[in-house]
């Protein structure tokens, strides 16, 4: 098993805050995803991968380094428009590390107990304490029943 400690410097954490705000923007009495931690979810789960590690570290210096070099300015001091303007970038760029910080903000973002009880959705898994099914009815098994033998005798 791998390392599961915070990888990020504090600098890094407060950017990619930034970041996942612009990835999903509070919205309809929603949180942004920075806004409720999402990095928390995603830092100790690039601390155990090198490949994660690699595309947040890339994907953070890519945008702080066009905001400086289309703005002169870091990326928290942007406009709304400007910083969708620097992911933007990224993402033609740079879209398969854009496409997994995507999917991970996403995964921790609707695994959040927040937002889950914003949008009214019982986090609960599937089996077997989970969904409801209905019982199971015993007499769809009557036309099987009702076939020959298909199979040897042992």
């Amino acid at each position: 098993m791998g390392n599961t400690e915070n990888f990020m410097s504090e600098a890094q954490r407060e950017l990619a805050t930034q970041v996942l705000n612009r990835l999903v923007p509070p919205h309809d009495g929603l949180p942004g995803a920075g806004d409720v931690g999402v990095i928390d979810f995603m830092d100790p789960a690039s601390g155990a991968s090198l490949p994660l590690r690699r595309v947040l570290t890339d994907v953070l210096a890519a945008v702080e380094a066009i905001s400086q070099t289309d703005y002169a300015a870091s990326f928290d001091s942007l406009s709304i428009d400007r910083k969708t303007g620097v992911l933007q970038q990224i993402e033609s760029s740079n879209g398969p590390g854009f496409t997994e910080l995507l999917r991970r903000t996403y995964a921790g973002y609707y695994s959040e107990p927040t937002v889950l009880d914003a949008l009214k959705i019982d986090a609960r898994p599937p089996q077997p304490r989970g969904y409801s099914l209905a019982p199971f009815d015993t007499a769809i098994l009557e036309r099987v029943r009702k076939r020959d033998q298909v199979y040897r005798d042992t």
